[in-house]
């Protein structure tokens, strides 16, 4: 336990709007809205679940000026719009929370749209009084405040940048001319909502485009803006070409970004939110306290844990589920045009659906596995008041993702595996380690149910040499490379996401590292966007990579293989580590059979992921 994150915790005040403390939940997409854009049951749910987790400000996420969204995202293009707008309102100001809302256009990141150098002079403040006219629609459906969204190459972002702005009116030349359209939305806005009415801005610090917007103006930008008479600033950073940087996954460094709030916050006195994976709230408080920013937007970790403002605020820092930084909930679900979701919290989304209730009969369950799954089940099961013993095989808990933390840039899924152990233990499960348990264990156990959640093993290649002393599996060399005589040439056959990982792991302990893979490309069960960064760094490193390749055969220490011009060739292997994906381990759920009824979740039922492995021991903890 620890006490006293006193900076994060003082209120502050915009433009006479109180909070009480520095927290933001930023706007984040997340296609809760329905296929009109209107504000859904869901949507709500989502939002009253973090008021009532303490967050000082949540800004609900871009909701679009006119038409030009794509499906189910948020809409404030008509009147309509306002009566279901204010039952989120008014379900947030009941738990005594504080809403605002984020107003943009897509311009060219939507297909049907026109960007700046399309638009007619005409068509230019058509845009500016639809920006106007979705504030007041906000503002009458009862928002505390509003940010025009300004950032990540939007419409507004695309007048601003000198890449994507070459008109030679008024509206672009230079800067003065590419920022007119933003301060006459602001400007626009301010008039008809009046002087007391709390305005903010979401701007880039830094486009990371090298033809795009810069720190420099930026700074240009906030001092305008500020004389303009704008009550906040929220400073993002990253476009549609560099969007990595608009949600940096976990291989940045926490609060990457700090440092463009910080920059800012020098050049105004307005009140500045730093933005950038900031998912600890004691760095959220250092940030605060040495004066880099007044307010911390903390996005994907309320997507982790919505309780984790209140937690903070108890000092109950072991209580809160960490972000792992993994990009699940942007990268595989909202980029790809489905909902939101976490990988780590299956309740996001589901909040009432998810809700916790008593069982109406306290059973005694047996969880056989220590992994993700069998570790959220037993959780869940003995929250609702069942008498939960989980029986793991190793000293230690947590399965596979023991080995999954090791490579470069995944020490943050130690976060779910720390919160994961301490929450099992803290609930009251009986845990029983080194405990290697058998089918006639079980048969005789006295259990009204069982859950099986063993794991997955490592899958293998049927080809001569492939049990021979110098192969292994690569996810078990992870984290235990010195008890194995690897040599100095590795050659790792498949190149999914372990086999890519163990590549950087072993080439930056100065390993030559080659790289087999039957696909035309390696990590293609990783997202675009943490794919690419991966590849860029295996490069550097360097680690030879070969595509499109069939392994035929070990023999001493060679690999031989066709290459895609169907050419034998052979590359020296000191060792030789399998990554072929895993299989499913159910040598416990067959021996089982006809024996006893049981469950069977997680990997040793379909090998998956973290997520796979997390939701399916949710679901099962809710449903017995």
């Amino acid at each position: 336990m620890i006490e006293n994150l006193g900076s994060l915790f003082q209120p502050i005040t915009i433009n006479g709007l109180k909070l009480k403390n520095r927290i933001v939940m930023p706007a984040m997409g997340t296609r809760f809205a329905d296929e009109n854009g209107a504000v859904t049951r869901q949507l709500i749910d989502y939002h009253v679940e973090r008021t009532k987790g303490g967050v000082g400000l949540q800004i609900v996420e871009q909701s679009f000026i006119n038409e030009e969204r794509p499906a189910c995202m948020l809409s404030v293009s008509n009147d309509q719009m306002i009566p279901g707008l204010n039952d989120l309102v008014e379900a947030i100001h009941a738990e005594g929370g504080r809403i605002a809302i984020q107003v943009g256009n897509l311009g060219l990141v939507y297909p049907e749209a026109k960007g700046p150098d399309d638009l007619s002079l005409g068509e230019v403040k058509k845009r500016i009084e639809e920006f106007v006219r979705a504030a007041w629609r906000c503002r009458e459906a009862g928002f505390d405040a509003i940010e025009v969204h300004g950032a990540h190459r939007y419409l507004i972002c695309q007048f601003l940048s000198p890449q994507t702005n070459h008109r030679l009116d008024q509206y672009g030349s230079n800067f003065e001319g590419r920022m007119l359209f933003l301060l006459e939305i602001l400007q626009g806005i301010r008039d008809k909502l009046g002087p007391d009415y709390p305005l903010m801005v979401r701007i880039n610090g830094d486009g990371f485009d090298p033809e795009g917007l810069g720190l420099g103006e930026a700074k240009v930008l906030a001092r305008k803006l500020q004389d303009t008479g704008i009550d906040a600033l929220d400073i993002s950073a990253g476009t549609w070409k560099s969007r990595v940087r608009t949600v940096p996954p976990n291989s940045f460094p926490r609060g990457c970004h700090v440092y463009l709030a910080e920059a800012i916050k020098k050049e105004v006195r307005i009140p500045v939110i730093a933005v950038g994976r900031i998912n600890d709230p004691v760095l959220a408080d250092e940030i605060v306290q040495e004066g880099k920013a007044d307010l911390i937007a903390m996005g994907r970790a309320l997507l982790a844990d919505p309780f984790l403002p209140e937690k903070a605020r108890r000092g109950r820092l072991e209580d809160i589920r960490m972000c792992i930084g993994c990009n699940y909930c942007y990268e595989e679900r909202l980029y790809r045009n489905k909902r939101i979701k976490c990988a780590i919290n299956a309740s996001l989304g589901r909040e009432r659906e998810c809700e916790l209730k008593p069982s109406q009969k306290a059973k005694k369950i047996f969880v056989i596995g220590g992994g993700p799954a069998g570790l959220e089940s037993a959780r869940t099961l003995k929250m609702r008041g069942h008498n939960v013993v989980l029986l793991e095989k190793e000293a230690n808990l947590g399965g596979q993702l023991r080995q999954a933390l090791v490579p470069p840039h995944k020490e943050e899924l130690k976060n779910i595996l720390d919160w994961l152990s301490h929450a099992v233990r803290e609930s009251g499960v009986e845990i029983h380690l080194g405990h290697r348990v058998t089918a006639d264990f079980l048969s005789l156990v006295d259990a009204d149910e069982i859950i099986l959640a063993v794991g997955s093993l490592s899958g293998v290649l049927n080809i001569p040499g492939a049990k021979g002393e110098r192969v292994f599996s690569a996810r078990d060399i992870l984290g235990r490379i010195e008890k194995f005589e690897l040599g100095n040439e590795i050659v790792i056959l498949g190149g999914g996401r372990v086999g890519c990982e163990a590549a950087e792991y072993l080439a930056q302990k100065k390993k030559k590292v080659t790289l087999i893979e039957k696909l035309d490309k390696v990590g293609s069960d990783i997202s675009p966007e943490i794919r690419r960064l991966l590849l860029e760094r295996l490069r550097a490193l360097p680690v030879e990579i070969y595509c499109n390749c069939e392994v035929i055969g070990i023999e001493d220490n060679k690999v031989f293989f066709y290459d895609r011009e169907r050419r034998k060739q052979e590359v020296i292997a000191d060792s030789v580590l399998f990554a072929v994906g895993s299989q499913a381990n159910d040598t416990l759920e067959r021996q089982l059979n006809g024996k006893k009824d049981f469950y069977s979740i997680g990997d040793c039922s379909m090998p998956g992921n973290i997520v796979d492995a997390i939701h399916a021991g949710a679901r099962i903890g809710r449903i017995l």
